[in-house]
């Protein structure tokens, strides 16, 4: 539904009159009056109280230029508000003159009067200067930094500022029309409305433009001009109400109540309280903002508008800024009202006399309407079993008009199997009649459940009531349909009960429910006062099976010394024992029993302060229809720190005091509240705060947990280590943690002491341990296996055994299953094992927790043929596994590692022989060369002449003298060339 805003004078008010009144409007504001010698005023139209009705409709606003606001800027700014209280100001505008407005709230749409859509600006100005002198003024309207329209004016005849003169100075009202564009402007929302003022002077003694005793000068006054409160004002047409509205909601958890949520427009007149309680939420948006508002009043009236329900006027304390708006609200109770459509208007007044009336759509109280529930005994599960007969209790209720009498008649909707009963209902064909608003039934429905199969039974009832009235004409129609869809749930006829333990007999504060136990922490604390005694926690047992059952509680573990007790919470009497059992009355199928625990904590202080009760519950028909359920204890001395917020933020699942899971480096905190509990004290009590990094509990715990960095502070203390509390009293502190790496997956709980200071131990000082748990998430991440040798490097020799040592850790924060596979080289026999009565093999497992450490062998065998000083090497390859299923390739790792071999005698030279390096084999081949070449020179000279040619030293040293005192004009000899064949391996042998 559309909601609508209609504007006029009245609501009996006529088109020609409205017509009539503008017309009037615009023939008088050019009339110009004086009101003293001084000052000319100008007389503008007698604005009434105009009452807007229509968006669409726009009416007359004056906006006034004032005085200077810093926080708008300009030289004067735009305001509704008539500067009554201001002096008069002056301006020139020869270096340019602007008035600007606040930042508008919402858009304005702008225009002007009349046929032409004239905005016009009636401002008073002095023209001063030489006779003779001229002047142009250009005015110029701005929609923020938008020039929207301009309009000149020329001045002559310029005054004279000499009080001797003839003509002296006196303010005159100068009119500038400004033509709008036929659809006007707007100015947007966050924008300013803005009059841009520059005058060109002329002066006759040709000083030109500039302000001085003999020059020329065009001023603008505005504020209160003169003494006769006159004003220098722009007349618009506009609305700058018309974003405001009212909506209407319920809160109740059906529904919803915030701005944005659809609106409730039909109630009932006699519905429950909280289905009749009424929000009206009033969003008032001026576009000048909260100074222009006057007044805002929200009316109920009856259906036939003669008197009001409730007519609300909404005061500053109940508007508020929210959104560029003022927002209110009001709640109401709708209480004794008849059936019919009830209007609802706001109205809102301005401080020029404008009024907005939002006429929202009228709320219909229904005549004829009914609530279908259950009753509150009755759970919202239906619970069936083979052979046995269900019951299902109905609630009714007619929440219509009084006068009016309902019948309704009931019926499952088809979703039973067509082989079960006709169901029955308590009165023939499931009609029952409602007299008046306020009557209720409880209609009774019995379902009969077959043997056998149920395979194909529905998982839900849907309940229909259909609801008939009487009409004008006698007859009956059908009025209303309502549904209620109930869960029907498969049960045995005894079954295991459904357990809810609370803190508080109000059952505010649960802390298990078998039904939810991952909802809550077994493991956090519940605090038990020693100075009191003892303390009570309040047990739901809900017997969730289909027949009468009553229930045996055993308490499986309790802390060393504590004591317990067992009541009926209904009755106040002790439940009865039966050897280990305590017993529990009979409670019908889908009832419950609270069953009160009253815990006892030890008096002794060596006795354990925290510990968990273990608790079972058991079906006496059948003892293995059992459900267990937990919680952890713990014993104050008067004083008590909880945590009250922490690094994890509030949210679904976030248990406060229980931070990740998060990275092994991540900082965590917890905001801890430390409450003095002891009542009795009359005096400020001193407590010292003992780090965790200090308290042996937790090194006894893990002593990691001391090498983590904690800080304890507040919002002016960066190192807290005393408090001081009077009694009832309590003080705010951060626990902050540095967790620094090398920490262990999974949950780690710290504790941190706070204990009475200056009481010996001997005299047993108060004192009570905080723990805070910090869930660590898994970090596993490649390269962060390592293998290191921790056998020093040998040489091996021919057909040597070794047995080398190898250390392998596992740098993840997670326990994993290790996967080591050997490569080894050709001829070498290998065997690696993680103890010394596994047998060696080529791969092996190892299981390595966080951060650990293992020694794993290498049983290696170098073959008999080893060649000298040859390197050798072989490969570990690991692969992480994830529960048998190996990470992805990226996280598997290669060791290698090398090794030197050695040999000696006729073996190692048998094995160069014939299996020779490759540098032995470079010198096989040179060696052969010269062999050959060798041969070859000596099959082609005879052997005479090869030692002819031999000399000794001395000999070719004469030889070679003798050459050199030959005579240089001897031919040069004839050289036999060398044999191809000797040239082609002289060529081989250089390339070898």
């Amino acid at each position: 539904m559309v909601n609508k805003m209609l504007y006029s004078k009245s609501a009996t008010h006529s088109h020609s009159v409205a017509w009539f009144l503008a017309a009037l409007m615009v023939l008088s504001t050019s009339a110009v009056l004086f009101a003293s010698n001084d000052v000319n005023r100008e007389e503008f139209l007698g604005d009434e109280p105009v009452v807007f009705r229509n968006t669409n409709t726009q009416q007359t606003y004056d906006l006034y230029l004032a005085k200077q606001n810093e926080t708008v800027g300009g030289q004067g700014t735009i305001t509704t508000l008539a500067p009554s209280s201001e002096g008069q100001e002056e301006a020139s505008a020869v270096d340019g003159l602007e008035f600007r407005s606040a930042e508008l709230i919402t858009d304005l749409y702008v225009n002007g009067t009349g046929a032409s859509n004239i905005a016009r600006l009636s401002i008073y100005y002095q023209f001063s200067g030489p006779t003779g002198s001229t002047a142009t003024v250009t005015f110029a309207l701005k929609a923020g930094d938008s020039q929207i329209v301009t309009a000149s004016k020329e001045l002559s005849d310029p005054c004279s500022t000499n009080p001797l003169s003839g003509n002296a100075c006196s303010w005159t009202v100068i009119e500038v029309e400004f033509g709008l564009a036929s659809d006007g402007f707007t100015v947007p929302q966050g924008k300013q409305l803005k009059i841009r003022i520059d005058a060109d002077a002329q002066c006759a003694d040709g000083q030109g433009g500039l302000p001085s005793a003999n020059g020329c000068d065009v001023k603008f006054a505005f504020g209160k001009v003169g003494s006769g409160g006159s004003y220098s004002r722009l007349q618009i047409m506009t609305n700058a109400l018309s974003g405001s509205s009212v909506r209407v909601h319920s809160c109740n958890g059906n529904f919803g109540c915030s701005w944005n949520d659809e609106e409730k427009l039909e109630w009932a007149p006699n519905h429950r309280l909280e289905f009749r309680e009424m929000r009206f939420s009033v969003e008032v948006r001026d576009a000048f903002g909260r100074d222009d508002i006057e007044d805002v009043t929200l009316v109920m009236s009856t259906p036939n508008e003669a008197n009001s329900v409730f007519e609300i006027d909404f005061d500053d304390d109940m508007l508020k800024l929210d959104n560029n708006g003022l927002v209110g609200i009001y709640n109401y109770t709708a209480s004794g009202l008849a059936s019919g459509e009830y209007p609802v208007r706001l109205e809102i007044n301005d401080v020029q006399g404008h009024s907005l009336l939002f006429e929202h759509p009228g709320l219909e109280f229904l005549e004829h309407d009914v609530y279908l529930t259950v009753p509150q005994n009755q759970p919202d599960v239906v619970l069936y079993a083979p052979g046995q007969t269900s019951k299902v209790n109905l609630l009714i209720e007619h929440t219509g008009s009084a006068s009016s009498s309902l019948d309704v008649v009931f019926d499952i909707a088809d979703n039973l199997p067509i082989e079960w009963a006709e169901p029955l209902w308590s009165q023939a064909s499931g009609s029952y009649t409602l007299t008046g608003g306020g009557d209720s039934a409880i209609p009774e429905l019995l379902i009969e459940v077959p043997e056998g199969d149920l395979s194909d039974a529905p998982e839900y009832l849907q309940i229909e009531a259909r609801v008939y009235a009487t009409n004008d004409q006698g007859q009956s129609e059908e009025v209303a349909i309502k549904t209620l869809r109930i869960d029907f749930e498969k049960v045995d006829v005894f079954a295991p009960p459904r357990i809810s333990i609370y803190e508080d007999q109000e059952h505010q504060k649960q802390i298990a429910d078998s039904t939810r136990p991952e909802a809550y922490d077994e493991g956090l604390s519940h605090y038990v006062d020693a100075f009191n005694g003892s303390e009570n926690f309040y047990i739901d047992v809900f017997n969730s099976g289909f027949d009468t059952d009553s229930f045996k509680i055993r308490v499986l573990e309790q802390p060393d010394d504590w004591q317990y007790r067992f009541y009926s919470n209904v009755t106040g009497a002790e439940l009865t024992e039966q050897g280990i059992y305590h017993l529990t009355t009979d409670i019908g199928s889908t009832q419950l029993l609270t069953v009160r625990m009253e815990v006892f904590p030890p008096e002794d202080r060596e006795s354990l302060d925290i510990g968990l009760f273990s608790l079972a519950f058991s079906s006496t028909e059948d003892s293995e229809l059992r459900t267990d359920v937990a919680f952890t204890v713990q014993r104050t001395f008067g004083i008590l720190a909880e945590v009250i917020a922490d690094s994890d933020g509030v949210g679904e699942g976030n248990l406060l005091g229980q931070v990740g899971p998060v990275s092994p480096n991540q900082d965590v905190w917890y905001n801890v509240r430390i409450s003095d509990s002891s009542s009795t004290s009359t005096t400020e009590t001193t407590w010292r705060i003992i780090n965790p990094r200090d308290l042996s509990r937790n090194a006894d715990n893990n002593p990691k947990y001391t090498a983590w960095e904690y800080s304890i502070s507040n919002d002016t203390n960066d190192n807290i280590v005393v408090v001081s509390l009077p009694a009832d009293e309590y003080v705010d502190i951060r626990i902050g943690v540095q967790l620094n790496g090398q920490v262990e997956a999974g949950e780690h709980i710290v504790y941190t002491r706070i204990i009475e200071e200056g009481v010996e131990e001997e005299n047993e000082p108060r004192y009570f341990d905080l723990p805070v748990k910090v869930i660590i998430k898994e970090d596993v991440v490649p390269g962060r296996i390592e293998i290191t040798a921790k056998t020093e490097a040998s040489r091996f020799s021919s057909g040597e055994e070794k047995n080398l040592e190898f250390k392998i850790t596992n740098q993840n924060n997670v326990e994993l299953d290790v996967f080591i596979l050997l490569y080894q080289p050709l001829g070498w026999e290998g065997g690696i094992r993680a103890t010394s009565n596994q047998l060696g093999s080529d791969f092996i497992f190892v299981k390595l927790s966080a951060y650990e450490s293992k020694d794993f062998s290498l049983e290696m065998t170098a073959p008999e043929s080893l060649k000298d000083s040859a390197s050798v090497a072989f490969e570990f390859k690991v692969t992480p596994m994830n529960n048998e299923t190996p990470y992805a390739e990226d996280f598997e790792q290669t060791f290698a590692f090398q090794y030197v071999t050695e040999c000696s005698g006729a073996s190692c030279l048998f094995g160069e022989l014939t299996n020779p390096e490759p540098q032995t084999m470079v010198f096989y081949v040179i060696l052969g060369v010269l062999l050959l070449y060798a041969a070859r020179r000596g099959r082609q000279q005879p052997t005479q002449h090869f030692e002819a040619i031999v000399q000794d030293k001395k000999t070719e040293e004469l030889f070679e003298e003798e050459l050199d005192e030959a005579d240089d004009s001897m031919p040069e000899p004839v050289v036999a060339q060398a044999d191809d064949d000797d040239l082609e391996l002289l060529e081989e042998l250089d390339e070898l």
